[in-house]
């Protein structure tokens, strides 16, 4: 017991007060602290504000939510499929009907048919993926998820960085899944380098439809679907969470596992690294947009040039050292998009900036903020380096060609 509230001269505890009326705190001083008689109501959030004041979804709820993902837009897209090719075998089986002796799938996906049914089901399985993504920014993220998720076009200088380091990304992705698929060969022969899926089969048949049907279906709508949901929604919880690099890996995980097919899955999370090493540098979610449609496209145009068929066919027999100046390059590229990374600074130019996120993200300040988003150039020793490296890239290249 304290001097301010002594024993009785009985020497017997002082009664313990009576329990408050609900929502009332009586007035009075014990142990030094003074309680108000009513507490004030919680202000009610402003309009449009984001569902959870923290960074969400942290690493297990990511995962319930691409299994949602995963179901909303694989299963109704997988199911319109299926209706499709029972109609089409009860009303026309001529569009179906495969070579003689070949009955496999992927036979029956290089019918007119399976064609049709096949681009129906890409379009609705990425158009849901689009509006599940839309509707859970607006709901966890708020009414100004654009703002919060960074959905602004990068600055003239990350645009001809990210344009210069394309080639390269693309380069070594290809050749990583050519290694990954040789080590899939020792572990199952049978397998003859293939995943749960005939990925390379399957982007045959993306290149055999009309060119303009394929950019849209394999490269604009994977690009903004699957960049809103990994960058946007996952990155921005798992990043604001764990810290930079710990959240990438883990977005990139998911970025991997919503494709489901092991080896497809494995070849996109390592894209994923660069592709949100350039949102974060960036802070626009129109640079791996960008990528991701430039990437997904080139896949169903390649194999229309003879030029390029290596890019998709054979990676493997790409001489080393365009490998080894594609390198050289992503890494100078990377340099320079570090150094001139968009940066909050304060309006006035003076001093640290007067607004911040709750958390790390590549949240833009709001009007009125006195912050503003700075992109500085790099230091001419690693532009020098970038034009180098691009040089050496596009001669080895041209070696390569003649």
């Amino acid at each position: 017991m304290s001097s301010h509230d002594p024993l009785p001269p009985s020497g017997d505890p002082p009664p313990m007060p009576p329990p408050p009326p609900e929502g009332i705190w009586p007035g009075y001083v014990r142990y030094g602290v003074t309680l108000p008689e009513h507490l004030p109501p919680a202000p009610p959030p402003p309009p449009g504000a984001p569902l959870f004041r923290w960074a969400h979804p942290n690493f297990w709820w990511s995962i319930v939510w691409c299994i949602g993902y995963v179901l909303c837009t694989q299963v109704p897209g997988g199911v319109v499929a299926g209706l499709l090719l029972v109609g089409m075998m009860l009303v026309a089986p001529a569009l179906i009907e495969p070579d003689a002796g070949n009955t496999s799938p992927m036979a029956i996906m290089q019918t007119t048919g399976g064609t049709i049914m096949l681009a129906v089901a890409v379009a609705v399985a990425h158009g849901l993926g689009i509006l599940l993504s839309l509707a859970v920014l607006r709901l966890i993220v708020g009414s100004e998820w654009p703002r919060r998720v960074g959905l602004r076009r990068p600055s003239g200088l990350h645009l001809l960085l990210l344009v210069v380091g394309f080639p390269a990304m693309v380069l070594l992705a290809n050749g990583a899944g050519d290694v990954l698929r040789s080590y899939l060969d020792l572990l199952r022969p049978q397998a003859k380098g293939q995943g749960l899926f005939d990925v390379g089969e399957i982007v045959k048949v993306f290149s055999s439809w009309p060119w303009g049907l394929a950019v849209l279906l394999v490269g604009v709508l994977p690009g903004i679907g699957e960049e809103l949901w990994c960058r946007a929604f996952l990155g921005r919880g798992l990043v604001g969470r764990y810290g930079v690099v710990a959240g990438v890996l883990f977005a990139s995980f998911f970025f991997g596992a919503i494709h489901v097919d092991p080896l497809q899955g494995t070849i996109a999370a390592l894209l994923g690294l660069w592709l949100h090493f350039t949102y974060l540098v960036t802070r626009s979610l129109w640079a791996p947009i960008l990528l991701h449609f430039l990437n997904n496209s080139l896949a169903v145009t390649a194999l229309r040039f003879e030029s390029l068929k290596a890019l998709e066919d054979s990676p493997g027999a790409i001489p080393p050292y365009i490998f080894f100046t594609a390198a050289l390059l992503l890494l100078a590229v990377g340099a320079a998009l570090f150094q001139g990374r968009a940066r909050l600074v304060a309006e006035d130019g003076g001093g640290p900036p007067p607004w911040q996120p709750d958390f790390p993200s590549v949240e833009w300040p709001p009007a009125g903020s006195g912050t503003r988003v700075a992109c500085p150039w790099p230091t001419v020793g690693v532009a020098a380096a970038t034009g180098v490296a691009f040089v050496a890239f596009v001669g080895a290249c041209v070696a390569a060609l003649r």
